[in-house]
């Protein structure tokens, strides 16, 4: 028997499981006006979403929206479910520049 650790996948969609939130428009994460073109606002919140360690979610062809927080998986050996509950927040408002609720999110989204 094959034992797989991580996200549980099949060819065409990924799970999540996150402590974060979601966000409708990019412009609600990175605090500037929407763009559509290329070398847009995406790419820069994914980007600055990978510096700060969390997760992006893009649902676009689901829900129209994003999820941005840190994988469950991440909480530390020594971390208790506050303390990693209050890393995620500070990460997500270090991201946002306000206070967002946060909870835990699940699902799938295209791979």
């Amino acid at each position: 028997m094959k034992r797989r650790m991580g996200f549980v996948s099949n060819s065409s969609t990924s799970s999540f499981c996150i402590f974060g939130a979601w966000f409708e428009k990019i412009s609600e994460i990175t605090k500037v006006e929407d763009k559509d073109d290329e070398g847009s606002d995406f790419e820069d919140c994914y980007t600055r979403c990978e510096k700060l360690g969390l997760a992006f979610v893009d649902c676009q062809e689901y829900e129209q929206g994003y999820y941005i927080g840190l994988p469950w998986s991440s909480i530390k050996n020594d971390e208790t479910g506050a303390e990693f509950k209050k890393r995620a927040r500070n990460a997500v408002k270090k991201l946002t520049g306000k206070n967002t609720k946060c909870e835990t999110h699940e699902g799938t989204y295209p791979s």
